[in-house]
């Protein structure tokens, strides 16, 4: 064997030994949130301008639907399937979200059922444990197709849910969630609110909470109709009227937890807010 030949022989050997190291050890693509800070949750603006989590009264009995046109901003079309979902639901998901942020996006989330309550809360007894567990299943049993410009998702918004032991059939002490991974493109393609968590878990009324993810999406929030809002928060309130005192109400609550610092509704029903940030 000549000198050139050898010299092909020893290349030959170096590419297919460089081949089998890609193969026995693939680059893997990580996905994961943007990181905020432990006193923010995120929350993507699709959802927080839209009636996806509505702002209705969580006792009240919850509809079975298929396929429905969800209230949204322009050029934004959410189409929904699975027991109706309210601003609880929505203080959960945003929990379920947020303890992804450190992680791969599709990897398990493992927490106790007390450890999380606290984090959102809730008292920690019978009937909270209960209620949580409910909640991640009707998250689990959702169907949601969003369509906008640069994104269309369909999935459901937890992929699973294992909270019973394997072999004992008895309720694990952690529980494990999935989310969706594909929920990550609705942060990326329509951005993302951050929600201040304190004045979160503060608020009482579900059209207060609903508002402060709505505005929350806009530094400095536009002037809106009274019936803009009742629509896109899903409100069944008719009587305008009836729902202008449930909304004067709610952005009470707002200013009293210091997220806005004013507001005004003016004679042409038109709602102008300011919000209060920090110097």
């Amino acid at each position: 064997m000549d000198v050139l030949e050898k010299v092909k022989e020893l290349e030959k050997k170096a590419l297919e030994k460089t081949k089998s190291k890609m193969i026995v050890a693939p680059i893997s693509e990580t996905i994961q949130l943007p990181v905020w800070s432990e006193t923010i949750r995120g929350l993507p603006n699709v959802i927080a301008r839209s009636a996806l989590f509505n702002a209705r009264r969580p006792n009240t009995s919850r509809e079975m639907v298929k396929k429905i046109p969800i209230s949204s901003v322009t050029d934004v079309s959410i189409r929904y399937t699975g027991e109706e979902l309210r601003q609880d639901d929505e203080t959960v998901f945003m929990q379920l979200i947020h303890l992804t942020q450190h992680q791969p996006f599709a990897e398990d989330i493992q927490f106790t059922p007390y450890s999380f309550l606290k984090l959102i809360k809730w008292p920690n007894n019978g009937h909270y444990h209960h209620k949580l567990h409910t909640i991640i299943d009707r998250l689990n049993a959702t169907g949601i197709t969003i369509t906008m410009k640069g994104c269309v998702y369909g999935g459901s918004l937890v992929n699973n849910f294992v909270y019973l032991d394997e072999i004992t059939h008895e309720k694990r002490k952690k529980w494990l969630v999935c989310l969706d991974p594909k929920i990550i493109n609705l942060f990326q393609s329509s951005g993302y609110c951050r929600i201040k968590w304190a004045q979160r878990v503060a608020l009482k009324k579900p059209l207060a909470q609903w508002l402060q993810a709505y505005y929350a999406t806009h530094k400095e929030p536009y002037q809106i109709k009274i019936e803009t809002i009742r629509d896109l928060s899903g409100s069944k309130t008719l009587a305008l009227k009836s729902f202008r005192e449930t909304l004067k109400k709610a952005l009470d609550e707002l200013v009293k937890v210091d997220f806005l610092t004013s507001y005004l509704i003016d004679e042409q029903g038109l709602v102008h807010v300011k919000r209060r940030f920090d110097s």
